[in-house]
């Protein structure tokens, strides 16, 4: 793979010959695994840029805009090169049907990268971003996810035209339809919670009479899944929420005896949302603290946090954030 004029980063180019020595494997189970470590390892790259870009000082703008377009030449570079690889073991007789990791390799690094831009106002860039996105089998996935980011950051501005323009971006996703495939699961949550977040900004705008409401609300109330409907009722029943709170404060208690997996299991019987995702920050946050003898004690309890942050909402800020600090703290163990 050739650089272009503005050049991938150097340590990203692969070699011209990659794809050549995928094929001196003889099946598919070992062709598979070395691909996908092969995009695991320069996605994991891409994303330390991308991160780096979100801590960079506005001094640096044209570097930024330098480090942004290196960004997305190598997640292109990345996504052109798998149906070369395809080709070229299909020639060999190898039976290389399904790629799919590596796509979402792809689309979860250029979904990072819309988070970006939306931290930094960018709202109209990323609608035509997802416009325009070609990432083959993926593109629809990316599209959709893009746009519940997109209109996340519209509901959280809560002025009027933002919230519209929320409503207008949710009839551009297909929703349940693509959710039923088991790679949409998360896009699935991130659309159904996007949808909900859009129904209480109406609720609580004071921009509309309560018959506009009650109308606006009803029609995106119908666009949920049976399930998150029937979440949304039970969260909003006074004696749930009631449960909820009562809930929390056990599993407060439970955290500040270090009594984590009594308060983890009180979690999976809390309704509330933001309830929930406060409480799994807080035990994140005490495995993380908790001292160690030596490095083994230390992955045991990264790897015991990593678990927590695997039940929180995908692609939310608290989830990024834990993360990113679980990508730190394994770099400080092997340095």
């Amino acid at each position: 793979m050739a650089s272009t004029a503005i050049g991938s980063s150097p340590d990203l180019v692969l070699p011209k010959s990659a794809h050549d020595s995928f094929l001196d494997f003889l099946n598919y189970e070992q062709l598979t695994l070395k691909i996908t470590e092969l995009f695991d390892n320069h996605v994991e790259k891409i994303n330390e840029r991308i991160q780096e870009l979100q801590s960079a000082t506005s001094l640096a703008e044209k570097n930024n805009a330098l480090l942004e377009k290196v960004v997305i030449i190598d997640l292109e570079n990345l996504r052109d090169l798998i149906p070369k690889m395809k080709e070229k073991a299909e020639a060999k007789g190898l039976d290389i049907t399904d790629f799919s990791t590596c796509f979402l390799l792809c689309a979860h690094a250029y979904i990072r990268l819309a988070r970006l831009k939306i931290s930094q106002g960018r709202l109209k860039e990323v609608e035509n971003d997802a416009k325009n996105l070609v990432t083959m089998r993926k593109k629809k996935y990316t599209q959709d996810m893009s746009i519940s980011l997109l209109i996340k950051a519209y509901v959280e501005g809560g002025k009027k035209n933002g919230l519209e323009k929320a409503t207008k971006l949710f009839e551009k996703i297909q929703g349940s339809k693509y959710a039923m495939n088991e790679w949409f699961v998360e896009f699935s949550q991130v659309y159904q919670e996007g949808l909900s977040a859009l129904m209480q900004a109406y609720i609580a705008s004071n921009d509309y009479d309560e018959q506009d409401k009650k109308s606006i609300t009803r029609k995106i109330f119908e666009k949920m899944s049976p399930l998150h409907q029937r979440r949304l009722c039970e969260a909003t029943i006074p004696t749930n929420q009631e449960k909820n709170e009562k809930l929390k404060k056990i599993a407060l208690k439970h955290i500040e005896k270090n009594e984590l997996l009594k308060a983890e299991k009180l979690t999976k019987k809390i309704t509330d949302l933001q309830i929930k995702t406060r409480l799994l920050k807080a035990i994140f946050d005490k495995y993380l603290s908790t001292k160690f003898k030596d490095k083994t004690e230390r992955l045991t309890l990264l790897h015991k946090a990593k678990k927590i942050a695997s039940q929180m909402l995908p692609y939310s800020d608290v989830e990024l954030q834990c993360n990113q600090t679980l990508s730190d703290e394994h770099k400080k163990l092997l340095s």
